[in-house]
């Protein structure tokens, strides 16, 4: 069960807004800001994270962030812990903590108007292991993919609820990459322009993309609390993403029978073409509440065991022949050191930023008149899409 983070606030968006099925007038101004809670505390050592948003209209195009508050998690021994507020609503735990399975949390959070918000008391879920995270590649809707799966096992039957998230770091490897670069020596006539050796390595770089989708699962229809092969990620056998290395670390999170409802109703809205005609949707109520006052608050409070895994695979392990397309089309060129009107196309293009040196041009013609070759930054440049800073966690 998948819902992605931005689809997510926009429901909730519309959460606000509908509170029955007789027609209802979209007129912004009638429009109710809501407190958006997102928040999950796990018995991972770490520093934790709370977001805080609004929801907002449908002629806005995303949330406004709450700014300054003050946030806190507290447990049942009087141990507090403070969060410090960093950008776009975040907010990091000073200190790096784990949840304890003999302690109770609650969040708090004060606004700087003054509205206060509190969670109910929440302690941790069981723990269960990820047994492994695979990848398989399979036919599904016509399209061969690579299908991330995990399997997980709780032998005492108490976890049943899962939740999974992702973060998925993939090589790149610029496709027209030349270790010389255009120097322009003379940007007057007569022009002059040498390759000389790059400094800096741009040929492979790195990129990471965290999932902002719910993806879900449960166990409680079977005989035994065992996932196995549950898709967590799919991926077009197409997809730039995998044409070299790839790597995911899975994190699955055991949740509560409250927040897997919860979040099982986000999905349900979701899913409906209309929300307006088709749900009585009334307000969706989390575990978190304003301690004064009726002002309405979105959003859950999780405390789960944790678990992650990650996995590596290559391209070749699978396909031997043949790359997936690249981000852009990449058309070498080879413009003129000088033209008839006495310019430079070449120096002009290096002066642009846009485009880099590929290869000396050794069979001039009248489409490659140029001395060189020349290709967008993007297709000789690993930059442009990445970092050239391999992972700490990387293997090759």
């Amino acid at each position: 069960m998948k819902l992605t983070r931005t689809r997510l606030l926009g429901c909730l968006s519309l959460l606000s807004l509908v509170s029955c099925i007789d027609e209802i007038g979209l007129d912004s101004t009638d429009f109710k800001k809501i407190l958006v809670v997102e928040s999950t505390l796990t018995n991972a050592y770490e520093q934790h994270e709370v977001r805080l948003s609004n929801t907002y209209p449908l002629d806005q195009t995303g949330p406004s962030y709450e700014s300054n508050a003050t946030v806190e998690i507290r447990d049942d021994q009087a141990q507090v812990y403070t969060f410090q507020a960093l950008d776009s609503g975040r907010y990091v735990s000073d200190v790096a903590f784990a949840a304890q399975a003999d302690r109770t949390y609650q969040l708090h959070i004060e606004l700087t108007n003054g509205q206060q918000y509190t969670s109910s008391p929440t302690t941790l879920t069981s723990v269960t292991q990820l047994d492994q995270v695979r990848v398989d590649m399979e036919s599904y809707e016509d399209e061969q993919q690579f299908v991330i799966k995990v399997d997980s096992y709780d032998p005492t039957g108490m976890a049943q609820y899962y939740r999974y998230e992702y973060e998925e770091t993939y090589q790149i490897v610029a496709p027209y990459w030349s270790a010389y670069e255009a120097s322009i020596v003379s940007d007057v006539a007569p022009f002059r322009v040498d390759s000389i050796l790059k400094t800096r390595q741009d040929r492979v770089c790195y990129a990471t993309r965290i999932s902002n989708e719910i993806i879900q699962t449960e166990t409680t229809s079977l005989a035994e609390d065992r996932v196995q092969q549950f898709p967590v990620r799919r991926l077009s056998v197409n997809d730039t993403k995998v044409g070299h290395r790839y790597s995911i670390l899975v994190k699955q999170y055991v949740q509560s029978a409250e927040a897997n409802a919860y979040l099982q109703s986000l999905q349900k809205f979701s899913q409906n073409g209309n929300l307006f005609s088709q749900i009585q949707a009334g307000f969706l109520k989390g575990n978190i509440q304003a301690v004064q006052g009726d002002n309405q608050v979105v959003g859950f409070f999780e405390v789960s065991s944790v678990q992650r895994k990650r996995l590596f695979f290559n391209y070749r392990d699978f396909i031997v022949d043949g790359r997936p397309p690249y981000f852009t089309e990449c058309n070498p060129q080879a413009p003129l050191l000088i033209d008839p009107e006495g310019s430079s196309p070449l120096i002009a293009q290096i002066n642009s930023g846009r485009f880099v040196f590929y290869k000396t041009n050794m069979m001039r013609n009248e489409n490659a008149p140029g001395p060189y070759l020349m290709v967008d930054k993007a297709c000789g440049d690993c930059t442009t899409y990445g970092s050239n800073i391999k992972p700490s966690f990387w293997v090759d």
